[in-house]
């Protein structure tokens, strides 16, 4: 047995602890696959784009931007300096950096406006770098933004030619490419700051790109703006709740986790053409002590209408997010619910449940773009369940029961086998259904896949999650038939 030290392209080393033969025949197969890589011209330009952050480096701590181009068009920004007690200079660009400030915590007062910035679009497959590295000067970036993204350098050569780019200090440009958008801040001396004629301006740019080319600051900022953090952790397709009307019956253990996932899912946020998407929040409950070891909230909390409290959490989340609660009783009517477009129960109690999937129906509403969400947690948290209403041809929640018996309906798909799982317990004061925090963690996931799949008719409307396996039947993942003679969606 030898050990051979052998090395790949991802730059990194594997110790290999095989005898010669078998050595020589892995250090053949990379190899092989190197070379297969270097032959296809997207491994080249994705091997580029992956090394694109280290190759950008940043002289800021921190560069975060809330604003790019909707067009093919150069978007005009303003961008603002802040300085922590470190020293760290952090930079924010967008159409109001006071905006961004607020997002993140940064005291308003305490950030100092600097000179305006230009974003420009996004162009083909993205930038990459070429065989010369990264720019250095103007007269590098000239030549980069020629060979890698020929539109955008056109873009850019006509802007900084521009006499306002001189007398608006226009010193940060920026470029959008894939999932990340670098860019430059270039001191322009004060006489070209003076440059007042077209004559002035041309000689401005002849000397900071051509005779004497400027050296510039490389900039990596952190996209933050609600379509980059709603989408990015989204797959290809799958829609999310921007600009939609999203009602929340419930903040309760399963409900406080679900508004903070609505949240990351888009609730609460406009859409990206502006239409307003509000998040409404019904509970008529205080959170007590008894509530703390298995809800969203804090003691911070204890005392408080649970519906004002989660609205509180979210905005501190999400600074911004346009958030409602309701802390008195909320008795839905067909009125009330045209002013929604998703609508989530999570009340856990199967009466409420019934009435308003009833109310759903026998209202009208449930037409296409609408869409009905149950949750709820069976047995001693053993089990978590989803129904999902989106269309009239789905079953609905009383499709779920058996009335064909003589006695109390029967689920059609029960969870657990186990009486001990259906047991109640008492605290000393009330009748509670113990069960761990992961439950209602588990029931928020569920609901967000759910909602996340809402508008692919071949995703199954009613699935069940066992959390604790022991004497639970196995998961349900289908679509149910509707029954004949329900009393809920009235099907004879």
């Amino acid at each position: 047995m030898v050990e051979s030290l052998c090395y790949n392209d991802f730059e990194q080393y594997q110790l290999l602890a095989h005898d010669l033969g078998a050595a020589a025949l892995r250090v053949l197969d990379d190899a092989t696959e190197t070379l297969n890589r270097i032959s296809n011209p997207a491994s080249i330009v994705q091997d580029s784009q992956r090394d694109f952050a280290r190759l950008w480096p940043s002289d800021f701590s921190a560069t975060y931007i809330d604003t790019l181009p909707a067009d093919a068009n150069v978007l005009e920004c303003r961008t603002a300096l802040w300085k922590n007690a470190a020293g760290d200079q952090t930079l924010l660009v967008g159409r109001d950096p006071s905006d961004i400030a607020r997002r993140l915590g940064i005291p308003v007062t305490e950030i100092r406006p600097n000179w305006a910035a230009m974003v420009f679009p996004q162009e083909g497959l993205g930038l990459s770098m070429t065989a010369l590295g990264p720019p250095n000067n103007l007269h590098e970036v000239k030549h980069w933004l020629g060979a890698v993204a020929p539109r955008t350098h056109n873009l850019w050569h006509r802007a900084v030619q521009r006499r306002t780019h001189y007398e608006r200090a226009v010193q940060y440009c920026f470029f959008v490419t894939q999932g990340q958008v670098i860019g430059y801040f270039a001191d322009h001396p004060p006489k070209h700051r003076r440059a007042r004629s077209a004559k002035q301006t041309r000689e401005a740019y002849v000397e900071s790109v051509y005779d004497h080319p400027l050296s510039i600051v490389r900039l990596h900022a952190s996209r933050i703006d609600d379509q980059y953090l709603v989408e990015r952790n989204l797959s290809h397709g799958d829609p999310d709740l921007r600009g939609l009307r999203v009602l929340l019956i419930g903040a309760g253990a399963v409900g406080g986790f679900l508004a903070c996932s609505l949240l990351k899912l888009g609730a609460g946020l406009p859409s990206p053409s502006g239409t307003p998407g509000p998040l409404t929040i019904c509970d008529r409950e205080i959170l007590t002590t008894a509530n703390i070891g298995r809800h969203v909230l804090g003691l911070t909390s204890v005392g408080k209408s649970k519906a004002r409290e989660v609205c509180r959490h979210l905005s501190e989340l999400w600074p911004g997010c346009d958030v409602h609660p309701i802390a008195e009783e909320f008795v839905p009517s067909a009125e009330l619910l045209h002013g929604y477009d998703v609508v989530v129960d999570a009340t856990g109690y199967e009466t409420y449940s019934r009435f308003l999937s009833k109310l759903c129906r026998s209202s009208g509403w449930l037409n296409a773009g609408k869409a009905v969400l149950h949750l709820w947690i069976e047995g001693r948290g053993a089990v978590v369940r989803g129904l999902i209403q989106r269309r009239p041809a789905d079953a609905c929640y009383d499709c779920l029961w058996n009335y064909a018996t003589t006695t109390e309906p029967r689920p059609r798909f029960p969870a657990y086998s186990d009486p001990a799982w259906t047991q109640h317990s008492g605290d000393g004061y009330a009748t509670m259904t113990p069960f761990a925090i992961s439950s209602p963690m588990a029931a928020a996931a569920l609901g967000i896949d759910l909602l996340r799949t809402r508008t692919d008719l071949r995703s199954p409307s009613f699935v069940s999650r066992a959390v604790d396996a022991a004497g639970v039947h196995a998961g349900v993942n289908k679509s149910p038939d509707r029954i004949s003679k329900c009393p809920g969606c009235h099907r004879s």
